[in-house]
């Protein structure tokens, strides 16, 4: 008799303990690996191929692609102005989770190389 109720008490307990396990996998939360950075989801990038100029014409900032404007009907004017990423003034990029852009020089130094 003494072996029954602790057989039948080792069910219970490996019943209760496989349902506590249970019960912490299912509400466990996993945290990325990545460190959280406060950047706006509209600018939040992981690789440079995440982002893209914030404005269809003479740009000066970048986001995501997520949030691109709509740019198949837009025409531009063909004139460098400086600040922009127009001319190959610079070009957007992730840096620390967010896109920039990067200027890589002015207008002047541009125009003075062609």
């Amino acid at each position: 008799m003494v072996w029954m109720v602790s057989r039948r008490y080792m069910r219970l307990l490996c019943f209760g303990l496989g349902l506590l396990f249970l019960f912490s996998v299912i509400s466990c939360t996993f945290t990325p690996t990545v460190l959280e950075v406060d950047v706006a989801g509209e600018k939040y990038c992981v690789t440079d191929s995440d982002c893209v100029a914030s404005l269809c014409c003479h740009a000066t900032d970048a986001l995501n692609k997520d949030h691109a404007p709509e740019c198949t009907a837009v025409l531009c004017s063909m004139d460098c102005q400086e600040g922009t990423l127009d001319c190959g003034q610079g070009h957007v990029a992730c840096v620390e989770n967010a896109c920039t852009v990067v200027f890589d020089g002015s207008l002047e130094g541009i125009q003075d190389a062609s």
